[in-house]
């Protein structure tokens, strides 16, 4: 079975799953507690979210236990962790987007971002790492160039 798709749960499911993704590379398990936090929810809205992810096979989760990944919603997880950087490193590097402003941009953005224009995004990021000449002057242009007023 190939892997699931960004796109094919809700955004709201994609966004628990980004988020337990976030919690389990920054500490060793996570909770519910951290999870609402983090989402700025309640902890019933957590519940209810673990309990379709986990009958979509993406998560484990029972009561007052803590919440893992599965396999495949790890590979998700990072899928998607993965695309809210990208695109918030294109915001706030590229088009010099306030951070507070691109972390949002990127939150809508990274849902609705085809796989195909998501992988050209990070062509362009590692050609222009690996050009620095290029980015350079590419910079500096579009730097003029958004400068001035229309």
């Amino acid at each position: 079975m190939p892997p699931r798709a960004i796109g094919d749960l809700s955004e709201s499911l994609e966004d628990y799953l980004e988020v337990i993704s976030e919690l389990l590379a920054e500490q060793p398990v996570a909770r519910v507690k951290a999870i609402a936090e983090r989402k700025g929810v309640s902890q019933a809205s957590v519940t209810g979210a673990l309990k379709r992810l986990a009958r979509e096979g993406l998560v484990r989760y029972r009561a007052r236990e803590y919440v893992e990944l599965t396999p495949e919603g790890a590979e998700l997880g990072r899928r998607l962790r993965h695309r809210h950087a990208l695109l918030s490193h294109f915001l706030v590097d590229v088009l010099r987007v306030a951070p507070e402003v691109a972390e949002d941009d990127a939150c809508g953005l990274e849902h609705h971002l085809s796989r195909a224009t998501a992988e050209r995004l990070s062509a362009l990021f590692d050609y222009l790492s690996s050009d620095l000449k290029t980015a350079v002057a590419a910079r500096r242009a579009f730097r003029r160039r958004i400068a001035r007023p229309r």
